[in-house]
């Protein structure tokens, strides 16, 4: 997530906003920890993308 954020060239303030979610989110996000697929969703639609989740 921080490759595309900063391919971006937005700060984890920017993509916050975008998001609805907090900077701290992003920030802890980034840092490695685990999130739920709700947050995941509403940073893929900053990013005007989606998720796909497949079982193989």
């Amino acid at each position: 997530m921080r490759q595309e954020r900063e391919a971006y060239g937005w700060t984890q303030q920017e993509l916050a906003k975008r998001a609805d979610l907090p900077q701290s989110t992003i920030a802890r996000i980034e840092s490695g920890s685990n999130t739920s697929l709700d947050t995941i969703s509403k940073i893929a639609n900053a990013f005007g993308k989606s998720v796909q989740i497949t079982f193989a």
